[in-house]
């Protein structure tokens, strides 16, 4: 399962009933996220974790800001809890991350969470449609589209126009 906001997003894996925090193995990069549990099975546990979700982001993420003044620790992405989910038991360990910055005012909906899963239709977003009714927001998003649009025929047509260079080789 998964959510998003403006700025995050948010996937929920669900995992076996009365999972722990210290059997969840997450690891987050900018462009992948993997969730894995060590089970107890048979009343004996096992050492190699059970990968319940493996897969790359839909779309970067951005590291989590850094709080310390130390600049040599290494970038962190995403943050992690485990959390119930279902009355039986059932808990799901949730991974949010922080969606990769497009400009200043761009806002990005994810048509998906992650590449394996399903499709949405962003246009259905509330908080997308919403930004919509607002004159000024939808003035600045044409604005955009339009700096975007003669952007990109300007590179096109430099590509089109380059002279092309002879190597021997």
């Amino acid at each position: 399962m998964w959510s998003q906001t403006k700025e995050e997003v948010t996937l929920s894996v669900v995992v076996p009933p009365g999972t722990r925090a210290s059997d969840v193995a997450v690891r987050c990069t900018s462009d992948r996220v993997e969730v894995a549990v060590t089970a107890e099975r048979e009343g004996k546990t096992d050492d190699a974790p059970l990968c319940f979700l493996s897969d790359a982001w839909t779309h970067p993420i951005d590291p989590e800001p850094n709080d310390d003044d130390d600049d040599d620790d290494a970038r962190v992405f995403g943050d992690w809890e485990v959390c119930d989910w279902d009355p039986d038991g059932s808990r799901v360990v949730r991974v949010t991350a922080r969606k990769k910055t497009i400009g200043n005012s761009l806002v990005h909906w994810w048509n998906r969470g992650v590449k394996g899963g399903a499709p949405i239709d962003v246009a259905a977003i509330a908080a997308r449609r919403d930004v919509k009714k607002n004159k000024k927001n939808v003035a600045r998003a044409e604005e955009a589209r339009r700096v975007w649009d003669e952007a990109t025929e300007a590179f096109k047509k430099k590509v089109k126009d380059r002279e092309k260079i002879t190597i021997d080789v």
